[in-house]
Order: structure tokens, then C-alpha cells, then sequence
């Protein structure tokens, strides 16, 4: 398995979307497009990086039978603020390829924050200040 950026992204905005207070969301099945394996790994990344309470998955015969997902952290949900849109997704993606940003969750969100830091919101900003 490799890591997938872009299902990094859609766990936050899958999170945030079905997540209810005071409780873990219980995920039995596939979600946006992978297996249950392929998430709970991909949520894994998310929880030892911070970017999620928790994660606790279930095992039955030897393969991922389900989990439970607590909430975003305050950095979860800062990084989903800067990633939401998908316009400004791709503009970031196309940045970090072309400067080499190792994949890592937390590396994407330093590098982006850094780039909101420097020049404003989103991409646009960043072309533009990079244009002038």
C-alpha cells in the first residue's frame, strides 16, 4: 500500500461530514472509494500525526472488519481549512510536487501553512505574489 494524499483529505472531509459529537463514528464498510484496510491505515497516518482523537479497528478473521473514528483535533481542522477546496487542493499538490514535499501528513500541512503564512489564502494568492 502506498500512501494517497488525496485519500489523506477526503478521511478529514469524510470526518467532519459524519462525525457526532460525544460519539466515535463506527465505519463498517468502504468509504470513498477504498477498502476498509486502505482507510484504516490511511486514518492511522491521520491519528499518529495528530490530525485525529482516534482510531480503534476491528479484526475479524485476520482482516479490517470495521473501526471507530473519534473527531478532528484543533490541527485536523486547521489543515482541513486549508486544504478544503479542491481548486486550491490541486494548486498546493502541483506546489509540493514541483518542490519535492515528502508526502507525510504532517510535512503537507507545514508546507502549506507556510505558504498561507507567507502570501495569504489559497493558491491564487500564492501565484500572484509569486508573479510579481
Amino acid at each position: 500500500m502506498k500512501r494517497n494524499i488525496d485519500l489523506l483529505r477526503d478521511l478529514l472531509i469524510y470526518l467532519e461530514e459524519h462525525y457526532v459529537a460525544g460519539e466515535s463514528l463506527t465505519i463498517t464498510e468502504d468509504i470513498c472509494g477504498y477498502d476498509l484496510a486502505t482507510v484504516s491505515e490511511h486514518f492511522s497516518m491521520l491519528n499518529e500525526e495528530g490530525f485525529i482523537r482516534n482510531i480503534q479497528v476491528w479484526y475479524g478473521s485476520g482482516v479490517v472488519s470495521g473501526m471507530d473514528v473519534e473527531n478532528l483535533t484543533s490541527k485536523g481542522f486547521d489543515f482541513l481549512d486549508y486544504i478544503r477546496d479542491e481548486g486550491t487542493w490541486k494548486g498546493y499538490k502541483k506546489e509540493m510536487e514541483k518542490r519535492k514535499v515528502v508526502k507525510t501528513p504532517s510535512a503537507i500541512f507545514s508546507f502549506v501553512k507556510g505558504l498561507v503564512e507567507i502570501v495569504g489564502t489559497g493558491v491564487g494568492a500564492y501565484k500572484k505574489a509569486k508573479d510579481n
